[in-house]
């Protein structure tokens, strides 16, 4: 029988490659980001929506020069309804036609790098210095990207740091998760016993179901707390069979599980637009056929969009737990040398458990300090 083949390459780039710890996944993930030359702190007035725009403000003016800008916008037929006070920082790349690019998935490090600057910011290091030293190195989050798919060369502190804290905190979440950190799950967790009205919709076979901080439930009056959560039951709720006396007994997988499936929740809602694509067209001939074949590549929107996804592809995987010092991902395997050692569910390296345990020694001695030099 006589074929013919043909191959089309039709995006630049048919092999850009996957980090190790995203290869399992079945289809290819590939996300170009742009890294400019130079970000610099701007103000301005931001447009959110299906296209985002800014509004910037030189530099040195102070609220009486904005409110003069204002009006004479206004007296010009455009009103920005904003106020001098409502003013935002913002990040700009200082020549947005200059940056390099990279592929977001062949290096593993966004999200732990990203955690560990919301951690240092919140123990004291300057936000917009910092946020300034990560999108250097990584570029914009792209949280202001547009119904067309454009990214601006600029990105708001506000969004930024929404997104980061929002990350970082989901991210400690599967931390907790993967190591087996009951006391800090139980602080966003909760179970309650399911009312008699939600088992006869959801069947007899449930009896509890898992709550998540912030713990907002409508109550009645007169109502406790697990009465008012065990009377609904909606989308992103998960149900279990075992009854409160059986999770107090054998807690911890209880909460592995409802912590999963609420960071999974979490998850889909970052990943509901998430674009399809392909890199290559293959066309396969015999005499009486044609054959075709895409090569199929998931392609986020942007850089925040490519964690999520980064984050989805680890669940998918297998041994995976989180660094408690380093706050990266690693494997339980054998590619793993520090595998062997007990430590090896709490740290990636012997680097990290060295360094932890010379934080918590530089820990003590400050306190013992204080306890020496406060007074009696």
């Amino acid at each position: 029988m006589y074929w013919k083949v043909f191959k089309w390459v039709c995006e630049r780039g048919m092999q850009m490659g996957m980090h190790s710890l995203y290869q399992h996944f079945p289809i290819e993930c590939r996300f170009e980001q742009k890294v400019h030359t130079g970000y610099k702190w701007g103000k301005g007035w931001i447009r959110r929506g299906e296209y985002p725009f800014l509004w910037g403000i030189p530099p040195g003016w102070g609220k009486e020069k904005i409110q003069a800008y204002i009006d004479y916008l206004k007296a010009q037929g455009v009103d920005l309804q904003r106020k001098p006070e409502e003013v935002e920082d913002v990040l700009k790349a200082e020549k947005s036609t200059e940056y390099s690019t990279y592929n977001a998935f062949e290096t593993a490090d966004l999200i732990p790098s990203l955690c560990r600057l919301v951690k240092e910011v919140r123990q004291g290091r300057n936000k917009k210095a910092a946020i300034k030293k990560w999108a250097s190195q990584y570029g914009f989050l792209g949280v202001h990207v547009d119904a067309d798919g454009d990214i601006p060369s600029w990105e708001s502190l506000a969004d930024f740091w929404r997104e980061a804290e929002t990350l970082a905190d989901l991210w400690d979440k599967f931390r907790q998760v993967t190591q087996r950190d009951l006391d800090g799950m139980r602080e966003w967790i909760r179970f309650v016993s399911l009312s008699k009205g939600v088992k006869y919709l959801l069947g007899d076979k449930w009896n509890t179901k898992a709550v998540y901080w912030p713990f907002e439930v409508e109550m009645r009056e007169g109502e406790t707390f697990e009465e008012a959560a065990g009377r609904s039951f909606g989308k992103g709720h998960v149900a279990f069979s075992a009854t409160l006396e059986e999770i107090t007994r054998d807690p911890l997988e209880f909460y592995q599980v409802a912590g999963l499936h609420y960071i999974l929740e979490k998850i889909k809602g970052k990943l509901a637009d998430v674009g399809l694509s392909y890199t290559g067209l293959e066309k396969i001939s015999n005499p009486h056929d044609d054959i075709f074949k895409l090569r199929p590549v998931i392609k986020p929107r942007n850089l925040l969009q490519a964690m999520y996804l980064q984050f989805y592809i680890l669940l998918c995987g297998h041994n995976v737990k989180v660094c408690k010092w380093c706050e990266k991902p690693f494997r339980l395997d054998l590619g793993n040398p520090y595998s062997k050692d007990r430590r090896s569910k709490e740290y990636c390296s012997l680097t990290c458990k060295h360094s932890a345990k010379s934080h918590r020694y530089r820990g003590r001695q400050k306190l013992k300090a204080f306890l020496k030099n406060s007074p009696a």
